[in-house]
């Protein structure tokens, strides 16, 4: 199933406000977003498959995420809260030929797997050419590194003490939760859904 476009008058009055928007639309994961729709519509067909399935599988993950989506940069991330740069992990960016599953800190992450691409201080992506690729066990397994990843910083910049991340659906502030000195730098948040267990880091 591809989230598709009736037509161009729907097209117009649902995607054009977006597009033109210079803020991210952000929202809670339960659904798809009328601006993720448009970021995954604006694709070929078949990378509108390998996109939607991208999303599956980060959200098999992290099934709460908060999604922000910028339709006009065909990017949809997702993360912690609201701040991409510090409480995001990892964003889907739609391409001529292919969709690429981006890592925020990437370059400190210990990926076997994948071939993983870039060469700037932090950021690293993966390139997924078809739905398989999307649906492989490799991706579900980067993912979760990098989450638990996400989870550690925010955690260790909390100091141990409790981290509150604000969350699109109904303006609350949702608590991670108290981290342990003897957890901090280990795992995550305790109940944020993270197994308890150290990310794979390079060096």
């Amino acid at each position: 199933m591809r989230w598709g476009l009736p037509g161009p008058p729907l097209w117009r009055t649902v995607c054009s406000r977006h597009l033109v928007a210079t803020p991210p639309v952000m929202h809670f994961a339960s659904s798809l977003s009328d601006a993720e729709g448009c970021v995954i519509s604006s694709a070929s067909p078949p990378l509108q498959s390998v996109a939607l399935a991208l999303r599956k599988a980060l959200l098999d993950v992290h099934p709460n995420a908060t999604v922000l989506a910028w339709p006009a940069h065909k990017i949809i991330s997702f993360g912690f809260g609201p701040k991409k740069m510090s409480e995001h992990y990892a964003f889907i960016a739609l391409h001529a030929g292919h969709v690429n599953l981006g890592l925020y800190h990437g370059a400190s992450l210990q990926v076997d797997e994948l071939e993983v691409e870039g060469t700037g201080k932090s950021m690293r992506h993966v390139k997924v050419g078809s739905v398989a690729e999307a649906e492989s066990p490799a991706i579900r397994r980067v993912v979760q590194i990098a989450r638990e990843f996400q989870a550690m910083r925010l955690a260790d910049r909390a100091g141990g003490a409790t981290h509150e991340l604000h969350v699109a659906e109904k303006g609350a502030t949702r608590t991670l939760g108290e981290v342990s000195p003897s957890l901090r730098g280990t795992s995550g948040p305790p109940d944020s859904g993270v197994e308890k267990r150290s990310p794979r880091l390079k060096g």
